[in-house]
Formats: structure tokens, C-alpha cells, sequence
């Protein structure tokens, strides 16, 4: 990409607070000419009902590069509302550029805040919302040279989440893929493992989980083993917590299912796609994660007996002891790419759940923007389930092309099938999410 010169901006987000103000950062080859609008990350201050912190980093591949020259609104619209919102800003043909779903407690308690360029002012009278009225407030660009000075961009600025995003490698993804799946050896206690199999039947299943296990411990979580039995079959979950700093009895969930099986399970299961590619995404994500503090709980999960009628995550919610578990982010085959690159958000009509997965789906629009997206609301046969009917707000992100794989559940499911920047593009939604849910 050309070498372009950064300048900031900023504009007063009256709708919000009168103290807090939206920066605005852009590139351009000259101070008057801007040639791209790059708000794609957000970070809420304590101290403020809401701040947006806008960046370019994300910007180096281009993804985001688009002139324009067009009114930028920004809008806050009733939660409730959000996703019918969502389908209004297609039929207009406006472009969303941020959103993100007010802190509880704040002034703005239920809505969501909403950054959008429409082509027309005018349109935005066709937005209308049963729930509850729409505030909106046209962002004005100030001149370089007023915009630069009044304000320090460098100390307010919070770098946390986009440097957090950034660390999720497809190379890392792909090597310990290749372990988990049994493609090349892991070590466990000391002894070189191959777990061509994770069957929960199967021996290499425990070393899978305990080498999981000792990841999240290098990486300084407190890790829990929770043991339980299929049939008379033992097997656990692995827990990894990072305790919160100012709500820790709130909890936050990501997980995936760890276990795999095939036509052969007791010998050959390497369980590449499902759901090793879920795994992987959890152990990534908690790598990218380890060294930042949070206001809430995170706990990341991998689940045993999931094949086996999703019997770890069913013990882990009915032995929950009164944990206040907010919610919960399920990965399932995540890494299979044919006929689509995109995800499916497997959620109910549930409206916490529908709230959940619209929020999840903003931060995708923002982080992936190549991944393609649909939401289904008939939720079955994942981890995310028996979370939903406990009453825990989740939702399932798989592969679209999930009923097109030709290797589930065969001994042919390989890394060869994987499909790197397709898993970390979900796994980056998610990573948002939580990171927002866990400083609100």
C-alpha cells in the first residue's frame, strides 16, 4: 500500500455525553484530502458513558480503504431494536461502520450506539424503530488544523483490543492444530504424544486435554480440571480463568468441545475440523488475551463428551453452583471453506440470545469484513445448548459450508482440509465481543 501520512480528528458526540468526543482517524496523502474512514474498534472509559476509540492499524491490508466524501451519523437506537435496525441500513444502502451496545448502568442503559455514511440524509427518516425512539447526530468533520490541537490523541488513546486482534496468527492456529489433530507429536509431561485420536474412549483423548491443560498454565491461568464420566468412562473439561478485577463474579464464556471421533474412533480421529479448528481458536484467543486484565471474569473452555451427547458442557452448567455465567461463545467446526468463506450464528429467538448474536455479528462487521454472514435461530447439537436452556445467553459460530463436509466424522478429517484465515476471521468477532463484554 501507498505510504500515506496519519492524521487525527474529532467531532463532539453530543448524543452521548457533552465530554466525550469521537475521534476520528484517517488516512490521507495530503491535510486536505481524506481518503479512507477507518472506525472499526472501540474502547469504554470508566469515567465516560461512552467513548470510541477509532484506529488504522487494521488498515495495512486494505480491507477497510474507501474513499468518501459522504454524510457520517452517528445514531442511538433501542437495543431491542438493533437487528431490525441492521436490516434497514441494507435496504438503504448505508454503510455501518461501528456499533456497540451501551454499558449497564450508563446514562444510554439499553441502546446501542451506531456509526453509519449514508448516501443521503433523507434516508435516514426510514429508519424507524417500535421500540423506541432514535437519536441521531451528523458528525462533522472539523480541519486539520483545528482538530489537531485542542486534544492529546496518544493519552487517551487504548491500543488493548486492536493489539489483541492482531496477535491472532494463522501460523500459530495451524501449529498447534497440527498437534491436537495428531499430525505431528505434542509433549505431556515430558513424553512425546501423537493423539491421532481424541475419542473420548481413547487414551490420547486424556493427553490431548492435559497438553490443553498446560498451555493455559504457561500463559498464567488458573486452569481447572472438571472431571465427570461418560458412562463409566472418565473424562473432564479443562477450564482456564482469568479472574476479573472489578465484577469478578461475573463470568464470561468462551469454548469449544475438544473430544473428536470417526468410522475408526478408537484408533484414528484426528478430528481436524470438528472440532480441533474450535479448540485451537480458544487456545489462540487465550494466548492473545493472557496478559491483560479485564473487569469481569473470562473463563476459556474446552469441553470433553461432546460426541457422546454434549455431556461436558451439560455438567459443567448443572454443576455451576450459583456461578452468574452473562454468557457464553460456543466455536464448532469453524475451519471448513468450499462453497462459502463466512460463518453461520446459531442462536434462538431468545431475546438476550438475538441481542448476543447481533453484537457478535457488529464486531464482525468490523474485524472480518470478508467473512459472509447468517444467523439461524434453531439451535441444536453443540455446547451452546445447554447453556441456552439454563437460561445463559449463547450462541454457536460455525462454517457455513458445516453440512457440506465430506470428512465430518471420518478418519479423513485433516489439517488439509483446514482453512486458517477463515477460523481466525470468526475466532476475531468473538475476541471482540468478549473483550468488550468483559471491560463494560
Amino acid at each position: 500500500m501507498k505510504s500515506v501520512v496519519l492524521f487525527s480528528l474529532f467531532v463532539a458526540l453530543s448524543l452521548v455525553d457533552a465530554d466525550s468526543y469521537f475521534y476520528y482517524l484517517v488516512e490521507s496523502s495530503n491535510q486536505t484530502v481524506f481518503e479512507s474512514s477507518a472506525l472499526y474498534t472501540a474502547h469504554q472509559l470508566p469515567s465516560l458513558d461512552s467513548y470510541i476509540q477509532v484506529s488504522s492499524a487494521q488498515m495495512t491490508d486494505g480491507k477497510l480503504l474507501a474513499h468518501t466524501e459522504l454524510p457520517v451519523v452517528a445514531l442511538s437506537i433501542p437495543s431491542e431494536g438493533f437487528a431490525q435496525f441492521l436490516l434497514t441500513v441494507d435496504q438503504i444502502k448505508a454503510k455501518l461502520f461501528f456499533s456497540r451496545a451501551c454499558a449497564a448502568g450508563s446514562r444510554y442503559e439499553q441502546r446501542t450506539i451506531a456509526v453509519v455514511e449514508v448516501s443521503d440524509l433523507q434516508l435516514l427518516d426510514q429508519i424507524n424503530d417500535e421500540k423506541g425512539p432514535i437519536e441521531r447526530q451528523v458528525l462533522t468533520l472539523l480541519p486539520w488544523e483545528v482538530a489537531a490541537t485542542p486534544l492529546q490523541f496518544s493519552s487517551v488513546q487504548n491500543n488493548d483490543l486492536e493489539q489483541i486482534i492482531n496477535s491472532l496468527s494463522t501460523t500459530t492456529y495451524m501449529t498447534l492444530l497440527r498437534g491436537l489433530s495428531g499430525e505431528v507429536p505434542i509433549v505431556v509431561d515430558g513424553v512425546s504424544r501423537t493423539t491421532r485420536t481424541r475419542n473420548t474412549y481413547a487414551q490420547p483423548h486424556i493427553w490431548a486435554g492435559e497438553w490443553t491443560a498446560a498451555y493455559f498454565r504457561e500463559l498464567g491461568y488458573a486452569v481447572t480440571i472438571q472431571r465427570f464420566n461418560v458412562g463409566s468412562t472418565p473424562t473432564f473439561n479443562v477450564i482456564a480463568t482469568k479472574t476479573g478485577t472489578a465484577t469478578p463474579a461475573q463470568i464470561f464464556i468462551m469454548g469449544a468441545h475438544y473430544d473428536s471421533t470417526s468410522q475408526t474412533p478408537a484408533t484414528v480421529a484426528p478430528g481436524a475440523v470438528d472440532n480441533g479448528s474450535g479448540s485451537v481458536a480458544v487456545m489462540i484467543a487465550a494466548a492473545a488475551m493472557a496478559r491483560y486484565s479485564f473487569r469481569s471474569t473470562i473463563q476459556f473452555v474446552l469441553f470433553g463428551g461432546e460426541e457422546q451427547g454434549l455431556v461436558g458442557s451439560n455438567f459443567l452448567v448443572a454443576n455451576r453452583a450459583g456461578a452468574n455465567i452473562r454468557s457464553a461463545l460456543i466455536m464448532d467446526m469453524i475451519a471448513y471453506s468450499n462453497r462459502f468463506y463466512g460463518v453461520i450464528i446459531e442462536g434462538t429467538r431468545n431475546q438476550a440470545i438475538m441481542n448476543l448474536m447481533d453484537a457478535y455479528e457488529a464486531q464482525l462487521r468490523i474485524w472480518s469484513p470478508r467473512l459472509t454472514i447468517r444467523k439461524d435461530y434453531s439451535s441444536f447439537g453443540s455446547d451452546h445448548v445447554p447453556f441456552q436452556r439454563a437460561g445463559i445467553p449463547a450462541f454457536l459460530a460455525i462454517e457455513q459450508d458445516d453440512t457440506n463436509y465430506p470428512h465430518y466424522h471420518r478418519s479423513t478429517d485433516t489439517v488439509q482440509w483446514v482453512n486458517a484465515d477463515q477460523s481466525v476471521d470468526i475466532l476475531k468477532g468473538l475476541v471482540a465481543l468478549l473483550y468488550n463484554q468483559a471491560t463494560a
